[in-house]
C-alpha cells in the first residue's frame, strides 16, 4: 500500500476508504427512514425514529469505551478488523420484528464507529490541522452519500429491502477490510476513556456544553425532518435524489468554501453563525410545505457546521493526539442521543422536537459567542 509520511495512510487511500464507508451508511440512512415509515405508518414512525437514532448514536460510548480493553486493542489494524462485524449486522434489520430493529442497528452501529473513529484519526493525523486539506479529501463525503442515497431507490425494486440492507453490510464490511489491510500494526487505534478525558481538559468547558447542547437538538429535529421529506417526496427514489443525492452535490461546493473561511477566522466564531443560522432555517423547515420546503432542505449550511466543529476540536489537540479528537468529535455528535429513549416513550410530537431544536441551537449560539477563544496546540 501507498504510504504518507510517517508512517500514515496516504490521503488518496483515507479517501477511498472514506467513500465506501459513505456509500454504506448513505444507502443505510435512506433506506432505513423510509422502511420505518412503510412498516410502521405514518403515526408512530415520527415517535420511533428518536428510538433509531438512539440505537444509531449511543453506541459510540461502548465504542469509546473498549478502549480501556488493553495495549492490543489499541493498533488500529486490529480495531479495523474488529469493525468488519457490522456487514453481519446491518442486513438482519428487515429479518426482525419491526419494533426489533433497533438491536442490529444497535450492533452494527458499535461497530461502524471503531471504524469511523479510527479513519477519522488517520484522516486528522494526516492533513495536520489545514482546514482547506479536511475539506478537500472530505469531498468524498457528499459525492458518494449522493450515489448511496440513491442505491436504495434502484435496488429496493429488484430485491426489495433485502438486497438493500445487504449491500449495505457488503460495503461496509469492504471499507473496514481495506482499512485493516493498510493500516501499520503500530498505527494508534481508539483512545481509551482516560486518553479522551485527559484531552477534554483542553477544551473549554462551554464549548463542550454548546457542542452537546447543539447535537441534542440537530439529531433529533433533522431526523424527524427526514421523515416528512418522504412522505413529501411520495417515493423511496425521490426521497433519495432530494434528501441525499441534489443535497449532498451542493454541499460539494460548499465544503472547499466552508474549509478556506475555517482557516481563515476561527472556527468556533465560524460555530456560533451556523448555529443561529440553523435555528432560523430549522423553524422555517417545520412550517413550510412541498416545494418551499424541498427548496430549503437543499440549502447546504451543513458542511460549514461540520468543518468548523472538527477543526476546533482537531486544532485544540496535539497532533499526536488526532484519533483522541476523532473520538472526541464523535461523541460530541453521538452521545446527546443517550435522552432519545426518553423522549420515545414520552411521545415527543413534532412540535415539541421544534421546540427543543431552537431552544437548544439558540442557547448554544450564546455559549459559543460568549467563548472569548479556544486554544490552538497545532
Amino acid at each position: 500500500m501507498t504510504r504518507g509520511a510517517g508512517g500514515l495512510l496516504g490521503l488518496r487511500l483515507i479517501a477511498v476508504i472514506l467513500a465506501l464507508d459513505t456509500l454504506a451508511i448513505a444507502a443505510y440512512y435512506t433506506a432505513s427512514r423510509a422502511y420505518v415509515r412503510d412498516v410502521l405508518g405514518e403515526v408512530e414512525a415520527y415517535r420511533y425514529v428518536a428510538m433509531l437514532v438512539a440505537a444509531e448514536t449511543i453506541p459510540v460510548v461502548i465504542a469509546v469505551a473498549l478502549g480501556v480493553l488493553g495495549e492490543a486493542y489499541r493498533g488500529r489494524r486490529v480495531v479495523a478488523t474488529i469493525s468488519v462485524l457490522r456487514a453481519v449486522f446491518y442486513p438482519l434489520v428487515v429479518f426482525v420484528d419491526p419494533k426489533l430493529i433497533v438491536i442490529p442497528v444497535f450492533a452494527g452501529s458499535i461497530f461502524e464507529y471503531l471504524f469511523f473513529i479510527n479513519a477519522l484519526g488517520a484522516l486528522l493525523e494526516s492533513v495536520r490541522g489545514s482546514a482547506k486539506t479536511y475539506a478537500i479529501v472530505t469531498l468524498v463525503f457528499p459525492i458518494f452519500w449522493s450515489i448511496g442515497s440513491l442505491a436504495p431507490g434502484v435496488l429496493e425494486p429488484v430485491g426489495g429491502y433485502v438486497l438493500v440492507f445487504a449491500i449495505v453490510g457488503l460495503l461496509a464490511g469492504l471499507s473496514s477490510a481495506l482499512l485493516a489491510l493498510a493500516s501499520e500494526a503500530g498505527d494508534a487505534g481508539t483512545p481509551s476513556y482516560s486518553s479522551v478525558l485527559d484531552s477534554l481538559k483542553l477544551l473549554k468547558p462551554q464549548l463542550i456544553l454548546a457542542l452537546l447542547a447543539a447535537g441534542a437538538g440537530l439529531n433529533l429535529f433533522w431526523n424527524i425532518m427526514s421523515i416528512k421529506l418522504y412522505e413529501t417526496s411520495g417515493s423511496l427514489l425521490l426521497f433519495g435524489l432530494i434528501g441525499g443525492a441534489l443535497t449532498t452535490i451542493l454541499s460539494t461546493v460548499a465544503r472547499p468554501v466552508a474549509g478556506m473561511l475555517a482557516d481563515k477566522i476561527e472556527p468556533i466564531k465560524m460555530l456560533a453563525t451556523v448555529y443561529a443560522t440553523y435555528a432560523v432555517y430549522g423553524l422555517l423547515m417545520y412550517k413550510l410545505e412541498g416545494i418551499p420546503f424541498i427548496i430549503l432542505w437543499l440549502i447546504p449550511i451543513y458542511p460549514f457546521k461540520e468543518i468548523a466543529q472538527t477543526m476546533t476540536i482537531s486544532r485544540t489537540l496535539p497532533k499526536e493526539s488526532q484519533t483522541t479528537a476523532a473520538s472526541i468529535i464523535t461523541l460530541t455528535y453521538s452521545l446527546p442521543s443517550i435522552t432519545y429513549p426518553a423522549l420515545y416513550f414520552i411521545g415527543v410530537s413534532v412540535a415539541e422536537a421544534a421546540a427543543i431544536y431552537v431552544a437548544t441551537l439558540t442557547i448554544s449560539t450564546i455559549i459559543l459567542a460568549s467563548v472569548k477563544g479556544v486554544q490552538s496546540n497545532r
